[in-house]
């Protein structure tokens, strides 16, 4: 929690509420007796962090700078009430963020999971904005009742919008049996069917269309929904050959 002295000004983080947030930044009020302290702590925290994902996240780092210039009376004034920078941390650190639940049909799907996309800090008020994204209505259901009771706890606001409808796993789609034949007979190897945990057209469309088979196909895509996000060409070319394939052998 925020020790005496210490004030939040403003938070800012992420790139879009469906993207993997890269990087985040807080402007903080430091007492003048508590600045080298404060620098020591950050560094402290900066080496736990690099040993606990020192696999996942190697380029990891903490960067702090004094800003004197910042500290105008005007601005000064706009720091958080000591109440609401409680209130904002006890948010982060309880706002459900990353997997909920596995598949229990396909080993290692994710079924569900929200994801802490966008923080801002405009005027008054800090906005949260996170994807929750299931394969089952009942998980995403619960998902955002655990933000509503969170914002209700908190005495905020929680709003959804946008939703993605959920499109389970099919075991007998014929579309995706047409799909492995003709991908065998084009290039000579059987198809690979992956699940993955994404919200595309596809669930909204079966949504709309009572008892239609669908699947999803696409290139090969590397670092999804972060800032480092690239596709292979050569695998644009190979995708577009077999829809063309495909689309002979309905005709």
């Amino acid at each position: 929690m925020m020790k005496e002295g210490a004030a939040i000004a403003q938070l800012e983080g992420g790139s879009q509420r469906n993207a993997i947030s890269r990087e985040a930044e807080a402007i903080l009020l430091i007492p003048e007796e508590a600045y080298e302290r404060f620098g020591k702590r950050v560094s402290e925290l900066q080496e736990a962090l690099q040993r606990e994902f020192y696999v996942k996240d190697p380029k990891l780092r903490l960067e702090w700078s004094r800003e004197e210039a910042w500290f105008g009376e005007s601005d000064y004034r706009q720091k958080m009430k000591p109440e609401s920078a409680v209130k904002v941390i006890q948010a982060i650190a309880l706002m459900p963020d990353g997997v909920h639940t596995m598949s229990a049909e396909m080993k290692g799907l994710v079924e569900s999971s929200s994801n802490l996309g966008l923080l801002k800090t405009l005027g008054d008020t800090v906005y949260f904005e996170t994807e929750v994204r299931s394969a089952v209505k009942s998980q995403r259901a619960v998902l955002m009742d655990k933000f509503e009771i969170l914002a209700e706890v908190l005495g905020a606001s929680c709003k959804s919008f946008e939703a993605y409808p959920e499109w389970p796993f099919n075991p007998n789609s014929k579309l995706r049996a047409l799909f492995e034949r003709v991908y065998e007979q084009r290039f000579g190897e059987k198809a690979r069917i992956v699940s993955c945990h994404a919200g595309i057209e596809c669930g909204m469309l079966i949504e709309k269309i009572e008892g239609l088979d669908a699947i999803s196909i696409g290139p090969q895509l590397f670092d999804v929904h972060n800032p480092n996000e690239h596709l292979s060409i050569p695998s644009v070319m190979k995708t577009w050959a077999f829809l063309l394939e495909v689309l002979k052998s309905m005709k």
